[in-house]
């Protein structure tokens, strides 16, 4: 198999991580009640501390009128009904969507980067042209390539790290995002560079080592595995991160 060796060696590098004895008891985090909040977190969560993006989520749902549930079944609200909202209320001004509706001014890029508010509605815009509203919907949006192609037009996007982050927020447990925690671990552990490890190898490699060790953790998802890693390796110092 090609990479065999790399993902031997991914495979030995999680067995000896400190989260590896508790990985058949974890647990993914809680899933959002809408679609909505999967695009908002999707794009915001890119080059961000992840508390930002949980500040950002829970600021959205708060200003609204009724408050929007984050977590928990029920109250399940369309991709429509978040633009709605935001064009009610901020037309297509995004900078006082990014003040005021979400209350975080970041950009997609230090450098000529768009707001992420602004992000999130192309992204939104994008859904609803094709039809996903729900997180029902989203259940057929992994094998919609037209689709894919249009959410990496979007500035900002064009890694196509949003669209797999969405993916896995919607319900789909066997995406990667290759984001700087993932691809770092997967380079220490394999022994080549950050610069060497291209999302589409973590990805692989990532699916792969879950593969691996399907047989002694039954209950595993490429989409724990990544989780897992993500929040180990955000532990480490900035040096090993």
């Amino acid at each position: 198999m090609e990479g065999r060796d790399d993902i031997e060696r991914l495979v030995a590098h999680i067995r000896q991580a400190a989260f590896f004895p508790g990985l058949r008891e974890a647990k993914m985090d809680p899933p959002y009640t809408s679609l909505p909040l999967c695009a908002i977190d999707a794009v915001f969560s890119l080059g961000a501390h992840y508390e930002s993006v949980v500040r950002t989520v829970r600021t959205w749902c708060e200003a609204q009128t009724p408050p929007w549930q984050v977590y928990g079944p029920g109250g399940e609200l369309r991709i429509s009904d978040f633009l709605s909202a935001v064009h009610g209320q901020y037309g297509r001004d995004f900078q006082k969507l990014a003040e005021a509706g979400f209350k975080n001014r970041q950009r997609t890029s230090p450098r000529n980067g768009t707001l992420k508010a602004k992000a999130v509605v192309h992204f939104a815009e994008v859904l609803q042209r094709f039809g996903i509203e729900t997180l029902s919907d989203a259940a057929t949006a992994a094998d919609n390539q037209a689709l894919r192609n249009e959410i990496k037009k979007i500035r900002g996007q064009t890694s196509g790290l949003s669209f797999d982050y969405f993916l896995m927020l919607s319900g789909h447990d066997d995406y990667v995002k290759a984001d700087t925690m993932l691809r770092r671990f997967v380079a220490n552990a394999v022994g080549v560079s950050f610069e060497k490890m291209t999302f589409e190898r973590t990805q692989f490699l990532v699916r792969a080592a879950a593969d691996s060790l399907k047989p002694e953790v039954p209950e595993l998802t490429v989409n724990l595995l990544d989780n897992q890693i993500w929040k180990y390796q955000r532990r480490q110092p900035a040096s090993e991160t």
